[in-house]
C-alpha cells in the first residue's frame, strides 16, 4: 500500500515484525504521480494539507506492513512551507 498522511508514528508499525525504515526527501510532484495509484490511501488528518495535495480529507489509524511506502507532508503554517519525506517499509 501508499499512503500519504501528515504525521508519522511508530505505532503504525507492525509490532510482530522486524521492519527497517528508509526515509528520504520527497516532492509535491512525486506525491502528485501517485495520488490516483489504486493502491494509494490518503490519511491526511489536516485540512490545508488535503487541499494542497488535491487529496481527500481522511483521519484513520493505518498500520504498515514491509514493503508499504508512507508520504508524509508538513506545513509550517507561520510561512506556509510544506516538507514532503517518503518512508519505504523494508
Amino acid at each position: 500500500m501508499i499512503y500519504i498522511t501528515n504525521a508519522f508514528s511508530p505505532k503504525m508499525l507492525n509490532p510482530n515484525e522486524k521492519q527497517i525504515l528508509n526515509i528520504r526527501k520527497s516532492s509535491y510532484d512525486e506525491i502528485q504521480e501517485v495520488k490516483y495509484n489504486n493502491e494509494t490511501i490518503s490519511t491526511i488528518g489536516h485540512h490545508n494539507i488535503a487541499k494542497h495535495l488535491g487529496v481527500r480529507y481522511n483521519t484513520m489509524p493505518i498500520q504498515v506492513e514491509r514493503n508499504d511506502v508512507i508520504y508524509v507532508v508538513q506545513c509550517d503554517p507561520t510561512i506556509n512551507q510544506y516538507t514532503y519525506r517518503k518512508i519505504t517499509i523494508n
